[in-house]
């Protein structure tokens, strides 16, 4: 399994970041998934969501924007009292997780909105069961090709990677050992590779993503917004490293 991670990956822990971290009590947080299969985005305050919605992406209604603005009216939280925003970054869809990254940085230059992004990996890991403690995270990136990355979970904590996300041709390497694999696809994954673990095909990711930061899971860090997860090379030239 060849390890080619760049931008944000492995550990969750990141370096000082320039927004600010503090958050009042009863602040809200939003937060959006576009590019996943599945499209989200969500509100939460405390833990707790307020307001989701999800569609399925590759369908005339995938607007970001029209989610976003339907979760916050539905949670009755005008985008000015947002305490941050929340992009999921990869990896996956290459327009998708551009148009989720420059959504959630608008915002944050537009309105002085704390910001950051996400692994999408580790908000598959955050789907997962409580019960679970080593859940695989697992991405299609298509032509025969899988993006994963194994995490921990210990009892009462937070999910932690175990080494930096990989990608692969499940038909020839075998993904880590784990108790449970979760994902969009998890299913023809686990059935390409053979395998007898258990698996999930994941809730939106948006919701979990929304009540974790609402709980201070991550510093907020509107430069990891600028740097999407991509793991594959791109097919022509260039310096761009797209799904």
């Amino acid at each position: 399994m060849s390890s080619v991670a760049t931008g944000i990956g492995g550990e969750s822990s990141v370096a000082a970041p320039i927004d600010s971290p503090s958050m009042e009590p009863n602040a809200a947080v939003l937060a959006f998934d576009f590019g996943s299969p599945v499209a989200s985005a969500a509100v939460a305050r405390r833990g707790r969501t307020l307001a989701a919605e999800s569609v399925p992406r590759a369908t005339d209604e995938a607007d970001l924007l029209r989610l976003a603005e339907a979760v916050l009216a539905r949670a009755r939280v005008d985008r000015k009292a947002l305490a941050g925003v929340v992009a999921l970054c990869g990896p996956g869809s290459f327009t998708g997780l551009r148009i989720a990254c420059a959504t959630g940085y608008a915002i944050h230059l537009a309105l002085g909105t704390p910001a950051t992004a996400v692994s999408t990996l580790e908000a598959l890991a955050l789907a997962a069961p409580s019960g679970c403690r080593r859940p695989l995270a697992v991405v299609d990136a298509l032509r025969g090709e899988w993006f994963w990355q194994l995490f921990e979970r210990p009892p009462g904590g937070a999910a932690r990677g175990l080494a930096p996300p990989a990608r692969g041709d499940p038909r020839r390497e075998a993904p880590p050992e784990c108790d449970l694999v979760v994902g969009f696809g998890a299913t023809e994954l686990c059935r390409a590779a053979a395998l007898a673990t258990p698996h999930l095909e994941p809730p939106p990711l948006a919701d979990a993503v929304a009540e974790a930061a609402s709980l201070g899971r991550w510093e907020w860090d509107s430069r990891r917004l600028t740097e999407p997860l991509y793991l594959r090379l791109p097919a022509i030239g260039g310096r761009a490293r797209g799904t």
